[in-house]
């Protein structure tokens, strides 16, 4: 037996407001108080309420890049430090300023309210912003290098970590551990490149986004790729620093995606379930040559409808089908074209077979 950890998206919305009063979006920010939307939106920030409708947030607020509530605070990223504001009064209650800060982008804080952490994009920096006592913050750098350009960046309390993604044509994703200071590598094997922002879920998943391609992907806890998140509206545009409420066991999460390409917020529901499970029944599948060539054949067996996808060694899909129950025997003529490694993966409700594929 093992926890099975997965994610049903349920799209019984996908909301898309109007780009006539959103312009140069970066990132969106849940405020529990109001139960509404924040969005930085350059010189001002956009909310969003409940039934839709959108207002500015106070009279002078804005936000050019990262946001975090804590508490009744919104913290938001403004050229070389952070504000932060009132989010009943909607008054700007305070800035802090970052030495030395270049390009300041992702924010998150911990469960206590009593740290934030931001990274720069062009110093490969992460600082530490201690707001325990906001009349006195004290701000440090965690890490001074970050080795690749670093982005979105959240909390993982479970493991008392910082978990960020990188910009770059090999998207990366790396931790801190927050007891000793030391950054490592998670994996470098997600098949995106230039990502923005990530999340993590109420089981300790995450949701990450990606502009190489443009595209909302789910991992489980290890960085195991779940599936791909789809909008009613088609592909999303450039997604931004995406934002995350957690249900509240009587109705659903809610994954908000602001697109820097068309100046539009997705929403999208969904509901995360973990369920104690068997693990899928193994298929057995059988290539031959494997090396493959044009008359290489996948042959398999199934007991229910399973649908056949081949994967290239980045990740990108290159096929898909899908297979009544009973014996097949899938012709790979014309379906890999290049020399390379791939992977199929045969997947049904009850049963997953994977191979690797080679073609000289």
């Amino acid at each position: 037996m093992r926890i099975i950890l997965s994610i049903l998206i349920t799209l019984f919305f996908t909301l898309t407001l109007g780009a006539q009063t959103l312009n140069n979006i970066e990132s969106v920010e849940y405020d529990p108080v109001k139960d509404r939307w924040l969005v930085s939106n350059s010189t001002n920030i956009v909310t969003i309420e409940a039934n839709g409708t959108m207002n500015f947030f106070g009279t002078s607020a804005y936000a050019e890049y990262g946001m975090e509530v804590i508490g009744t605070t919104l913290f938001a990223i403004t050229g070389g430090g952070v504000r932060y504001y009132d989010l009943n009064t909607e008054e700007e209650l305070g800035y802090i300023p970052i030495s030395g800060a270049q390009f300041l982008n992702g924010l998150t804080s911990d469960k206590t309210g009593k740290r934030l952490w931001a990274t720069d994009f062009s110093r490969r920096t992460v600082h530490e912003i201690d707001v325990s006592d906001l009349a006195n913050p004290m701000v440090s750098t965690l890490i001074q290098n970050t080795i690749q350009t670093p982005n979105g960046i959240v909390y993982d309390e479970a493991n008392n970590r910082l978990v960020f993604v990188t910009w770059g044509n090999t998207g990366s994703v790396y931790q801190i551990n927050l007891l000793t200071g030391n950054q490592t590598l998670i994996t470098n094997q997600t098949g995106l490149g230039n990502m923005d922002g990530i999340i993590i879920n109420e089981l300790g998943g995450f949701i990450v986004s990606a502009w190489t391609p443009n595209v909302i992907r789910t991992y489980d806890p290890n960085f195991n790729m779940l599936n791909d998140i789809m909008f009613a509206e088609g592909n999303v545009d450039r997604p931004a620093d995406i934002a995350y409420k957690a249900g509240d066991g009587n109705g659903f999460s809610v994954l908000a995606v602001p697109n820097v390409g068309n100046s539009r917020v997705y929403f999208a529901n969904f509901t995360i379930v973990s369920t104690n499970e068997i693990e899928p029944k193994n298929i057995n599948i059988s290539v031959v040559p494997n090396p493959i060539d044009e008359n290489a054949f996948i042959s398999f067996e199934i007991k229910e409808e399973a649908e056949m996808n081949i994967f290239d060694l980045g990740g990108k899909q290159i096929h898909a089908s899908y297979y009544k129950a009973g014996r097949h025997a899938v012709a790979l003529r014309g379906k890999i074209l290049e020399q390379g490694i791939y992977f199929c993966e045969l997947r049904s409700k009850n049963y997953l077979g994977k191979v690797k594929l080679i073609k000289n």
